[in-house]
């Protein structure tokens, strides 16, 4: 494939792209977390942008996350990103691990 100092920049410029809807991913986590309060984990997704920024593949990775219905409601989001880099004529493939923790607030400091 590409030598890893290609690939490191390729993963870099595709996590750019997917960080505004991070908070699009936090909705689906909330949601989620209504129906089973102590879930948390990561989500893994293997990511192919087509030579257009056109995320064509969107695939389930072995998430440790167990809830399709989130799985599924994040890969829509990743879907519907339309700032994925296009690099010279070639397919991108990434594997974009997403970690999802409750976060506890914390008493005064």
């Amino acid at each position: 494939s590409n030598d890893p100092e290609t690939d490191r920049r390729m993963r870099a410029d595709v996590m750019k792209s997917v960080q505004p809807s991070r908070r699009q991913m936090r909705t689906c986590y909330n949601d989620a977390l209504r129906k089973n309060s102590k879930l948390s984990g990561e989500i893994t997704i293997r990511l192919t942008v087509a030579p257009s920024g056109e995320p064509v593949v969107i695939d389930d990775e072995g998430s440790t996350v167990k809830d399709k219905e989130f799985v599924d409601c994040v890969r829509a989001v990743l879907s519907n990103v339309r700032t994925y880099p296009r690099w010279q004529g070639k397919a991108v493939t990434v594997v974009v691990p997403l970690e999802f923790f409750r976060v506890v607030e914390a008493g005064g400091s």
